[in-house]
């Protein structure tokens, strides 16, 4: 797998950038982020997938160009992808692609002034509870929060909320870790 340096973080933003640079801006919305989530999800899954294209296919553009052509096929992404595919194979930097994709991603977000944040909890929660902690978050952040729920009961009585730059937890399980790792000291 791939070592993400700053340099590779610099060059990933920059295909996004140009990405959404030179695409039709009403394309840029929530119903692509959500295909490229799916998309970004499956190839992380399959990441040797990547490093075989980069091993055993390293000088077949041919199979790299038909395996993003099919990646935009499955997932019904804009047929753009494939023009970025094939830049990134002619560069030897087919890799990016998900980490590109989670990028572009974000930039809508910030473009729509939204964030999204996965929610997990030890147990279900009333509406009121919903409403005030998706508010708390909108005030601190500034920013519309779209949330995606789930329940843990690993949390042990409490809640976890992450995005894409924020991360909060309060729960036994935290405090549980944090006193064994004092304890270990």
């Amino acid at each position: 797998m791939m070592q993400l340096t700053s340099s590779l973080f610099q060059l990933i933003n920059l295909y996004a950038q140009a990405y959404i640079a030179t695409s039709d801006r009403s394309l840029l919305n929530e119903a692509l982020c959500i295909k490229f989530e799916k998309a970004t999800k499956n190839i992380s899954k399959n990441h040797m997938l990547l490093s075989l294209f980069g091993v055993f296919f390293e000088n077949h553009e041919s199979i790299k160009a038909k395996a993003v052509e099919l990646i935009v096929q499955t997932y019904d992404l804009p047929k753009n992808i494939n023009s970025l595919g094939k830049l990134l194979i002619q560069k030897n930097r087919l890799e990016l692609l998900p980490h590109i994709l989670k990028k572009i991603i974000t930039m809508i977000h910030v473009s729509e002034n939204s964030m999204h944040m996965n929610i997990t909890t030890s147990h279900s929660c009333n509406k009121e509870n919903v409403e005030l902690l998706i508010k708390s978050f909108e005030k601190k952040t500034g920013k519309t929060i779209v949330c995606h729920w789930s329940i843990d009961s690993d949390l042990i009585a409490g809640i976890r909320a992450q995005s894409a730059t924020h991360l909060w937890e309060s729960s036994i399980r935290k405090k549980l870790n944090s006193f064994t790792t004092t304890l270990k000291k």
